[in-house]
């Protein structure tokens, strides 16, 4: 066993926890009021949902963390890199947005975690 975990087992846990803390934190955020007389733009001209897309580096590890923000339901996409073990993509639907993300190595294990 290494210092990085025992792997898909620790990387999913790890992905999992982080979603609900992103998902609290997105919670948390202010809504904006709504202009009192706007309009809806047609279909064609409808800007596109801006999304969520960082890559996060610490200790040699990267994690690639996209959301799609695109509603109150979103898709939530961690993508490791640079594990000893298993960089299993992580994919779930979230409620809410995603809006930072942060990378530490919280217990000073030598393993970072989103």
């Amino acid at each position: 066993m290494n210092h990085y975990g025992t792997g898909a087992t620790r990387v999913k846990s790890l992905c999992v926890a982080v979603a609900g803390v992103l998902v609290v934190a997105a919670c948390d955020a202010p809504v904006p009021d709504k202009p009192a007389a706007a309009t809806a733009p047609s279909p064609a001209t409808a800007p596109l949902p801006a999304g969520f897309d960082q890559t996060l580096s610490l200790q040699g590890i990267t994690f690639h963390v996209r959301s799609t923000n695109a509603g109150s339901l979103n898709k939530l996409r961690i993508e490791p890199g640079g594990l000893t073990g298993d960089n299993t993509v992580i994919e779930q639907e979230i409620e809410g947005t995603v809006t930072m993300a942060e990378v530490a190595d919280l217990d000073a294990d030598g393993s970072p975690e989103v």
